[in-house]
């Protein structure tokens, strides 16, 4: 695989559990034998952690599984250098200073939620997001910010006292921003949720999020039954995927497999399904139920191949449900 320059450059390396770790090993040591800065968390087996990442920091270079999403990343399609054995390397786009995923932990909850507002106030030296500050290397004389949004209905986001509508779903927005003056950034409470802000120092388009949905999710038990309430923003499907792992041995099982369209004009979904003997028509794969730990995911369609997002656990004890937990999902984007 062919390799930049990568004296003094820095590379990004995910812990997507897609990215082959044994090859992975092998360019972390050519690259660092070259003079490279590697950052990122390290994998069990194969390498211990790396540099951590500073608050917004996007590296030179990203190397990442084949089939991840750049965008995650800090990267862009349009970045990438390679695509083999399952990894991809990228590079930065040289207009972008600063990436931000704005996950807020929820106290008591598996899954971070996201804002549906922002104070941004860009200046020659520094960013400030809300209570993040990021400081520049390079002084910067123009500012433009693209935001990654989920929305569940039809509305506007405003900037800087400018509306932009956009569409139920994933949505990128490119929007310029003024130096020196606190900007705020603004959709509906319960509809809208900023995932990632992307500040550059000069503008472009923005690619569209591919087969990306915007979801949020309750789920419930009632004995072997689980039910899921969800409102949805976007066209497509949803993959409903049920994994587990053996009692005994931990081997994984695939307990459950199926897909739901999303419904043309109605931004939410509901489904029901017994885990243990499921026979619902949108149900595709049946597995044999057997004693171990699962976990309850959901995918986007158009990505099947994607880690999935949970929604739920519960174990099989003695061939019936235990200790079932579900797992609240605010507004997000799933896809790729």
């Amino acid at each position: 695989m062919p390799s930049p320059a990568m004296a003094g450059a820095s590379v990004f390396v995910s812990v997507d559990e897609r990215v082959p770790g044994a090859l992975a090993l092998g360019l972390i040591r050519r690259w660092e034998a070259e003079g490279a800065i590697l950052y990122g968390a390290g994998r069990t087996r194969y390498y211990p952690d790396l540099k951590p990442l500073r608050p917004g920091q996007v590296c030179d270079y990203g190397l990442l599984a084949a089939d991840e999403d750049p965008v995650s990343a800090g990267f862009s399609a349009e970045g990438l250098r390679w695509r083999s054995n399952g990894l991809a390397l990228y590079a930065r786009d040289p207009r972008l200073i600063a990436a931000l995923n704005l996950a807020q932990p929820v106290a008591g909850q598996f899954h971070p939620a996201y804002p549906s507002y922002l104070n941004v106030t860009v200046e020659m030296d520094r960013i400030q997001i809300t209570d993040t500050l990021l400081p520049l290397q390079t002084p910067l004389n123009d500012a433009h910010i693209e935001l990654d949004i989920a929305s569940s209905s039809e509305q506007a986001i405003v900037i800087d006292n400018t509306a932009y509508p956009i569409s139920p779903g994933a949505v990128t927005i490119a929007a310029p921003v003024p130096l020196q003056q606190s900007v705020f950034i603004a959709g509906a409470p319960d509809a809208v949720a900023i995932q990632r802000i992307r500040v550059f120092a000069a503008p472009r388009a923005p690619a569209p999020p591919e087969g990306a949905l915007a979801l949020s999710a309750d789920s419930r038990f009632d004995g072997s039954r689980l039910s899921v309430a969800m409102r949805i923003g976007g066209a497509g499907a949803l993959v409903i995927d049920v994994r587990g792992a053996a009692a005994r041995d931990d081997r994984p099982i695939h307990l459950l497999e199926g897909v739901l369209p999303v419904p043309p004009d109605d931004n939410k979904l509901t489904f029901s399904v017994d885990l243990l003997a499921p026979d619902e028509s949108w149900v595709t794969h049946r597995g044999e139920p057997e004693d171990g730990r699962y976990i309850v995911y959901v995918k986007s369609a158009a990505h099947p191949g994607a880690p999935g997002t949970p929604i739920a656990t519960f174990f099989i004890r003695n061939g019936a449900i235990s200790d079932p937990r579900p797992a609240p999902l605010p507004l997000r984007i799933i896809g790729g």
